[in-house]
């Protein structure tokens, strides 16, 4: 756990090493992916497992809806499609599958009273699917289709803002801004959209937000702002900090370390992870960075902090 407070990393407990996101309830519960094929908590106070639930297919990520429902995506192609596992946290077990998802998992999020999907297609020609999950249902609807043109959709909720991010896949050449798709969505940019419709209701072009951006990633909501990470022409990094209502550019903030995703915000804390960096070792680092002073604070490496700081259970 990060404190950005007292710029400290603690010990709780471990999940699965591949394990990508992690929840808590409203038990104070943490959940994660605790095996391959299975969703576990974790009570902080003990640092001990309080439950397994075991899965069809492999873990790739998760989302906590209302009441204790967490919906899981899977690696795993079957003969209807990918899938979402569907499971109450409560009664520790699987309630259901929601199948027939077309293409792998590119974002996850829950906003309003519904849990938002990003997807690509595996094939060529590929296509972006956008698809809503009903939480009182656990309904699928296919919002909406584009053609991929190189690109993924990624998402980021809170409370009732849904966000958009349609950026260049890693490992492939930024298109020019303003390049459009066969809906006419610019290639690179960040929407607000309907949390019915799925319709865009307000949006800002990767231009605008950064004229060299090369690409994004998924941003975090907090304190009515929204930091987007990036990583412009040349190699160098930065967040980009926009107004949550009008997705205007508030500011722009270097960075010294690459990024790969934002961890979360306290006042003027923000903390971010990145990748395996020459400057502190193999494995990732976790950043503090002050918002007032725009610049990073402290540094903790995770694998240096974990051997120095062994389990005594």
């Amino acid at each position: 756990m990060a404190d950005p407070v007292a710029l400290e990393l603690s010990r709780l407990g471990s999940f699965d090493p591949a394990a990508y996101t992690l929840t808590r309830d409203s038990d104070g519960l943490y959940w994660a992916r605790s095996a391959p094929k299975a969703l576990g908590a974790l009570e902080p106070d003990t640092g001990q497992a309080a439950a397994r639930i075991a899965l069809p297919y492999r873990v790739y990520n998760h989302v906590l809806a209302a009441d204790g429902i967490v919906y899981v995506t899977h690696h795993t192609l079957t003969a209807e499609g990918f899938t979402v596992s569907v499971v109450d946290t409560r009664a520790r077990k699987l309630l259901r599958e929601i199948r027939g998802i077309a293409g792998l998992r590119t974002g996850l999020a829950v906003s309003g009273s519904a849990v938002f999907m990003t997807t690509t297609d595996v094939g060529k020609p590929g296509y972006l699917h956008l698809y809503r999950i009903d939480t009182a249902t656990h309904e699928l609807t296919e919002l909406r289709r584009a053609d991929s043109a190189g690109s993924c959709w990624l998402l980021s909720g809170e409370g009732d803002t849904l966000l958009l991010v349609r950026t260049p896949r890693p490992g492939r050449p930024a298109e020019a801004p303003g390049a459009s798709d066969t809906a006419g969505a610019s290639v690179a940019s960040v929407e607000r959209l309907d949390l019915v419709t799925g319709r865009t209701v307000g949006a800002q072009s990767a231009a605008a937000i950064a004229p060299l951006a090369r690409r994004m990633g998924e941003p975090l909501i907090a304190g009515g702002e929204i930091f987007v990470p990036l990583q412009e022409e040349g190699g160098r990094w930065a967040i980009a900090r926009l107004d949550q209502a009008t997705l205007a550019r508030r500011d722009f903030l270097p960075l010294s370390y690459s990024i790969q995703r934002i961890v979360g915000r306290h006042g003027s804390m923000l903390v971010y992870l990145d990748g395996p960096e020459p400057a502190f070792g193999p494995g990732m680092t976790l950043h503090f960075y002050d918002l007032e002073g725009r610049k990073e604070v402290k540094s903790v490496n995770i694998p240096f902090y974990l051997r120095s700081n062994p389990r005594n259970d």
